[in-house]
Order: structure tokens, then C-alpha cells, then sequence
């Protein structure tokens, strides 16, 4: 934090409604980490199968490969007042989950549904965040605005699932659902009380307005090549590296032969990474293009994944993901800032459609993930699609023109 103090990007806080959107995606960001904890433990719990652990990866995935459509939406209203709806829903969601929970009367698939439901919140909710920053700050401060972004998201990164695998493990599932509860009804509150009145400079007029701003869209990121590498990489990433995530309780639980408190230990020590890796990120800038640190991180991040699924130990299993995480920070920065920076207004809320759609690579790499472990097992499940995600990054990075060129 004192690095943040004297750094120009800590003034951006000074902004009021940066500031109560910043701590309001910390407080999402926390209910999320302590969300996909629990969720990942009871369906292994229910059902006590691998399989269905990844299934429900897939099912919570599956709404990102709709992403490409969220402008049509999302270019309609305000943003402050459908993060406002999305929040509300997510709140509604692990309320009835509580509910549930408290008279025992909790199943797989009440966990399907609403993962159904909070994976169409976020494919909407992900875009409008992040799109709302350049109104706020604008966009020649948009890399400091990402890396504050980053900096409170792998803070709840690291307290969210070790909260929710502490909770789980000593008060049961019912303290952690109060506890998402809560996080996600705080973040809910802050977006409330934000006065900015942004939205997109036009909304579509109609069904086929929507489409020809969808067509416009995919050709203007296709005309930019950093926009397009960046897409090409998310995709990779999204496809066959982090479907590893929605394995974690399977290594946890049935090869490391450890509990929930490990869990949270697993999946905050990752986000600690990213945290961590930050710090590498505003220090490389000085020396490295935004491509080279987003390519460079994406790839560290494939190698610390693939090497984890050969480890039986848990002490090294920590060292491997803290390591992927380090490298996840030069991802997750980078990606939004790139494509922000490089978007006009107007086709900013396209290009980050097309992101979306990216994403959606998430859904087939759960799909792959869904039929391998049933075949191969978890560990060479995750050692397969990590390298073939390294291969893809690679790839883009030797053989796509223009991606480190244009560097501002």
C-alpha cells in the first residue's frame, strides 16, 4: 500500500465514484472468491465426483459464449444502473442459496441454477465495469485504473477463499453462504451510491441496428492488431489454462489428501501471486510494451499451471500456483487496458464485447476439461490443456504481425 501511496495511480482514488466502484468490485471480488469455494466443495461433496465438479465449471461458463451480443444490451442503459440490476441478482441468488442451506434442503442442481444465472450476471456485468473506468478517469489513465483494479481483486482473491474454506471448515456451509451474503449485499450498497450517469455515445435502435453494431464491432478489433492479439490470447487462456480452476477442489480433496481450509490456502495463495505479481507489472512498464508483459505473464501463467499437475505435494503445490499467479497479474491487466486504450468511445463497449466473447472460450475448455478427467484423470487433464494453452500464446506471439509493433 505505501507503494500505491506514492504512486500516481493512488490518486485516482481521490475520484469519489472511482473510489465507491473500486471498493465495491473488492467487496463483488470477495463474494466471489468465498462463491466459488463453496460451490466447488459442496457439488464435490453432493455428489463426490470429479465430473460433476467440472460440469459445473461449464454450466456457470456457458453464458460467456453469448458474450459477442452484451453491447446490444449493455449499450441500452446506464452503467451504474444495470451493475445496480446485475448486483441485486447475484444478492437474490446466494440468499436463496442460504435459504436452502439453513433447512437442509440444499441440492446440485439449486447449485446449477444459480451458477447459470451468476454466469449470465457476469458475462453483462464484466464489460459494464470495466467500461465505465475511462468515463470516470479517462482512457490515458486506464493502465492505473487496471492495475488499482487488480490490486483490491487479488487482495479478495487471497481473504475470500481462505474466509470461505475457514467458515466451511468450522461453522459449515451456512456461515460461508452468510458471508457471500454479505460481501456481495456491501458491494451492492457502494454501486448505489455512485452519481455518474455514463452510458454508450449510442444504444441500437433495434434488432437489426444491433446487428450491423456487432458486425462494426468484430471489424474494428480485427483492424487492430494488439486488440486482436489480445482476444486471440484470452481465447487460448480461457479455452484450456484456467478451466484448471474448477479442478482445485479435486486436487485438493482426492490427491493432496487435504480438506477446506486447504482449499481456501490453494486458491488464496493464487490470488497472493497475482497480488505480488502486480508490483512486477508497474515495474517492467518501464522497461517492456503492455504486449510483451500480457504475453509474457499469459505464458508464465500456462507453465505454473502445467507444472502443478504433476506435483503430490502440498507445499510445492502452493509454490506452483503462487507462481501461475504472478504471471496471471501481467494477463489480467494488460487485457481490459489494452483494449481500452486502443478502443475509441464509441467502439469501446463493442470491443469489449468481442472480450466477452473471448472469455467464452471458458465454456469448450470446460467441456474438454469435462470429458478428459472422466478419461484421463485431473492431473493429466491439467498438464494436456495448460500446454496446449502455452502453444496457442506462443503462437500469437511469434507469428501475429503488429501485436508487439504498435506499442504506444
Amino acid at each position: 500500500m505505501k507503494l500505491l501511496r506514492s504512486s500516481s495511480s493512488f490518486i485516482l482514488l481521490r475520484n469519489r465514484d472511482f473510489r465507491h466502484l473500486w471498493i465495491s468490485n473488492g467487496l463483488w471480488w470477495l463474494g466471489l472468491g468465498v462463491e466459488l469455494v463453496l460451490f466447488g466443495w459442496l457439488a464435490l461433496e453432493l455428489t463426490n465426483s470429479p465430473w460433476m465438479v467440472a460440469l459445473l465449471g461449464f454450466i456457470r461458463a456457458a453464458p460467456h459464449l453469448l458474450g459477442v451480443f452484451t453491447s446490444a444490451i449493455t449499450d441500452r442503459f446506464r452503467r451504474r444502473d444495470l451493475l445496480i440490476v446485475l448486483q441485486a441478482i447475484i444478492v437474490s441468488g446466494i440468499s436463496i442459496l442460504a435459504v436452502l442451506s439453513w433447512f437442509g434442503s440444499l441440492m446440485y442442481w439449486h447449485l446449477a441454477v444459480i451458477s447459470l444465472i451468476h454466469g449470465t450476471c457476469w458475462t453483462l456485468d464484466w464489460s459494464t465495469r470495466r467500461s465505465l473506468y475511462p468515463d470516470l478517469v479517462g482512457k490515458e489513465r486506464i493502465i492505473d485504473a487496471m492495475l488499482l483494479d487488480n490490486v483490491i481483486l487479488n487482495i479478495a482473491r487471497c481473504l475470500g477463499p481462505m474466509l470461505g474454506g475457514i467458515l466451511i471448515s468450522y461453522s459449515g456451509v451456512r456461515g460461508a453462504f452468510l458471508l457471500n451474503v454479505l460481501f456481495v449485499a456491501g458491494g451492492l450498497v457502494l454501486l448505489l451510491s455512485l452519481r455518474t450517469t455514463a452510458r454508450a455515445p449510442s444504444s441500437p435502435s433495434g434488432p437489426k441496428d444491433a446487428y450491423r453494431r456487432l458486425v462494426e464491432g468484430l471489424h474494428y478489433v480485427r483492424r487492430k492488431p494488439r486488440i486482436r492479439g489480445v482476444l486471440l490470447i484470452t481465447l487460448f487462456m480461457n479455452m484450456w489454462v484456467f478451466p484448471f480452476l474448477t479442478l482445485v477442489p479435486v486436487f485438493v480433496r482426492d490427491i493432496l489428501g487435504r480438506g477446506p481450509v486447504s482449499l481456501g490456502a490453494m486458491t488464496s495463495t493464487f490470488g497472493l501471486g497475482t497480488l505480488v505479481g502486480l508490483l512486477a507489472v508497474r515495474w517492467f512498464r518501464r522497461y517492456r510494451g503492455d504486449s510483451m508483459i500480457f504475453a509474457a505473464g499469459s505464458l508464465v501463467c500456462a507453465v505454473g499451471f502445467a507444472s502443478f499437475s504433476f506435483s503430490g505435494i502440498f507445499e510445492l503445490s502452493l509454490a506452483l500456483i503462487f507462481i501461475a499467479g504472478i504471471g496471471t497479474a501481467g494477463f489480467s491487466v494488460m487485457q481490459s487496458g489494452i483494449i481500452l486504450s486502443d478502443s475509441s468511445s464509441e467502439m469501446r463497449g463493442r470491443s469489449m464485447a468481442a472480450a466477452v466473447l473471448a472469455i467464452g472460450g471458458a465454456p469448450l475448455g470446460a467441456l474438454q476439461s469435462i470429458g478428459m478427467v472422466f478419461f484421463f484423470g485431473a492431473p493429466a487433464t491439467v498438464a494436456m490443456m495448460s500446454l496446449l494453452g502455452f502453444a496457442g500464446i506462443a503462437a500469437v506471439s511469434l507469428y501475429l504481425p503488429g501485436f508487439f509493433g504498435s506499442e504506444r
